[in-house]
């Protein structure tokens, strides 16, 4: 059994789980998105022609920084809202999270999504993407 599962089972208050449980994906991310950048995706809706082909990380005066790439690979523009969800050392969200923001990308377009952690506290962060049906 999952070592992460085999806690939960263990866990003797039941919202322990579902608050340090990794984000979970509402859909599939799609095939053409690597392992390493999916598991820092919370994919939402379906959108097959949708890619992250990178994300990059840095420190930026002790502030986490991030810029990750969203391609639209497809023939028709692409409504989506997306934002950054940042976690400490020990996987809980730091800060209430950042707004959801718009955006609208142009088919054949690719677009960098820039973010910033608001404390130095924060170690890691999960990319949230959620497409709008047309």
């Amino acid at each position: 059994m999952n070592p992460f599962l085999n806690w939960c089972a263990r866990a003797s208050l039941a919202g322990a789980c579902l608050l340090a449980a990794p984000l979970a994906l509402a859909d599939a991310v799609p095939a053409s998105v690597s392992p390493a950048v999916a598991a820092k995706l919370a994919w939402r809706g379906e959108a097959p022609d949708m890619a992250v082909p990178e994300i990059r990380v840095a420190r930026k005066g002790g502030f986490l920084s991030v810029q990750s790439d969203l391609r639209n690979g497809g023939e028709k523009d692409q409504a989506l809202y997306y934002r950054y969800r940042w976690l400490d050392q020990h996987g809980n969200q730091v800060g209430d999270g950042d707004a959801w923001k718009q955006l609208n990308l142009f088919a054949k377009a690719q677009q960098t999504l820039k973010g910033t952690a608001p404390h130095l506290s924060v170690a890691d962060f999960r990319l949230e993407l959620s497409f709008e049906t047309p």
